[in-house]
């Protein structure tokens, strides 16, 4: 398919199912995206020919160094494009793969796991699981309780008149320093002969990690994830998740970023609803090309459907605009009534949050240390980073000013949006992936 190829006409939705837009499958069926020839040219090695330039990090807003002003979109309509994510259609997923899990006569116990990359919404999707099944969800211990053992908290792991458990956050379980360890060691052993069934997420970098360091693949059933989100799936996930009123296009000839809303397109190839009010013939939807964006975009997100969401809101804040030429308005013509239209550049014009390629060894090592733990509160870092706390501090706020990282739920993680430039670099630089 090429990179402008339009979606299945209205007529082929009427007629033909559409495929589950989430899945769960065994890792070994994880698929990332294809990605459109020139990406990684232009995404992979831009900062490593600009070091080797010796030009600047960061490109000037404009000639003269000035800020150049930028009609940006409204913050309240970058939020009705990109609410927060319903968690229920993964959820749902998860239960058709565990349909059969645990065994129905409930004699058997289990350990599952289910491994997915930072911000790919593991954590939130067993939680909705966990609400369906009414099983109980175990948070992971504090930090400071990790460093002594956690003896009491690891009890709730084995008591079988609390009944079955998920565990939403494995990653947050260990600390990488010699007295962190001791808790997921036993916990390792713990799920390979477990006392109730339990349901166990982990985030792909701490999987990596605890694969090296304990073993943890021998010793746990094979896990499975979240499929990845290629670019069609984004296209739906991404519409439907928007506010229906809003229609998202191209300034460059005005094709549309996302197909509209399903319910709107059906009602245009009936012959009625807003499609006559959009300025085209025969309801306008069936020849409305919707351009490659979304191709682009899910192949640099590698198909993890939490970064997608954060580099589309990036894109909505920073390169979103409601102004365009008055001949691009004349040509498309009047939107119906409650229509609004957004406006963004191309995907290769988009800006996004970067790490240079060669970073200082200190911010390497933070970023890597917050990525094989899923983040980090704050108070914890000098335990697990061995330097001093005024050059932490500086590394966090220079990371933070870059939106490399950010603080979630009191602990420091690196962003969605800046999250495939950080792994880039840690592959370039030979650190330890996680294999997604």
């Amino acid at each position: 398919m090429h990179d402008d190829e339009q979606s299945a006409s209205p007529a082929e939705t009427d007629t033909e199912p559409q495929s589950p837009l989430w899945e769960v499958v065994p890792l070994d069926r994880f698929e990332r995206p294809s990605e459109p020839t020139g990406e990684t040219v232009r995404k992979g090695l831009k900062g490593v020919w600009r070091s080797l330039l010796g030009a600047p990090d960061t490109e000037p807003e404009s000639m003269d160094g000035a800020q150049v002003p930028h009609p940006t979109v409204g913050q309240a309509v970058v939020d009705r494009a990109a609410p927060p994510p319903d968690w229920s259609g993964p959820a749902t997923a998860l239960e058709l793969a565990l349909a059969d899990w645990p065994e129905a006569d409930g004699q058997t116990m289990s350990a599952c796991l289910i491994v997915g990359p930072p911000h790919g919404g593991i954590g939130e999707t067993l939680r909705h699981w966990a609400w369906m099944r009414g099983w109980r969800v175990l948070e992971a211990p504090d930090p400071e309780a990790i460093l002594t053992g956690a003896e009491d908290w690891q009890e709730q792991l084995a008591d079988r008149d609390a009944g079955p458990a998920v565990l939403p956050s494995l990653e947050h379980c260990y600390l990488r320093h010699p007295l962190g360890l001791g808790l997921i060691r036993r916990m390792v052993a713990q799920l390979a002969a477990p006392t109730i069934p339990i349901l166990v997420g982990c985030d792909s970098w701490a999987f990596a990690f605890l694969g090296r360091a304990l073993a943890l693949q021998s010793g746990v059933p094979a896990p499975w994830t979240l499929q990845a989100l290629d670019h069609e799936r984004t296209e739906r996930w991404l519409a439907e998740m928007a506010d229906p009123a809003l229609r998202f296009h191209q300034v460059e000839g005005g094709d549309l970023v996302l197909p509209p809303p399903l319910a709107a397109v059906t009602a245009a190839t009936r012959g009625h609803g807003e499609g006559d009010g959009e300025g085209h013939d025969n309801g306008g939807h069936e020849s409305e090309p919707v351009s490659g964006f979304c191709r682009f975009l899910a192949a640099y997100a590698r198909g993890n459907p939490g970064v997608i969401r954060a580099i589309w809101r990036h894109c909505l804040e920073m390169a979103a605009t409601e102004e365009v030429e008055q001949a691009l308005l004349d040509r498309l013509g009047t939107p119906a009534h409650g229509i609004h239209r957004v406006w963004l550049d191309s995907w290769q014009k988009m800006r996004l949050p970067t790490l240079i390629a060669d970073p200082p060894d200190l911010d390497q090592y933070f970023l890597h240390t917050l990525l094989v733990h899923g983040g980090l509160p704050e108070d914890i870092l000098p335990t697990v980073l061995p330097a001093p706390g005024t050059d932490l501090g500086r590394s966090l706020r220079r990371l933070s000013a870059d939106n490399i990282i950010g603080e979630y739920n009191g602990r420091w993680q690196v962003t969605g949006a800046g999250y495939p430039s950080v792994r880039q670099v840690m592959a370039r630089q030979g650190l330890l992936l996680d294999a997604f």
